[in-house]
């Protein structure tokens, strides 16, 4: 039969494990959600390009028809 101090050492080291994967499952999550993160920054800088480039097609566009009606 364990020692009350085998019992013990036998709990700390249940603990500290459980402790581990909670804190390993919380570095996942926050590298998920830095990864997420620069996702939506690519995304939002693509968008934010591709805006400037249809303001200036538009721009071409509407000089362009000004050009013809003159």
């Amino acid at each position: 039969m364990p020692t009350e101090t085998q019992h013990l050492e036998q709990r700390v080291a249940a603990l500290q494990s459980d402790l581990n994967a909670r804190d390993q499952a919380l570095d996942d999550a926050a590298t998920e959600n830095n990864e997420r993160e620069l996702s939506r920054r690519d995304w939002f800088e693509a968008a934010q390009v591709a805006e400037k480039r249809v303001e200036e097609l538009h721009g071409d566009l509407t000089s362009a028809n000004a050009d013809k009606e003159a």
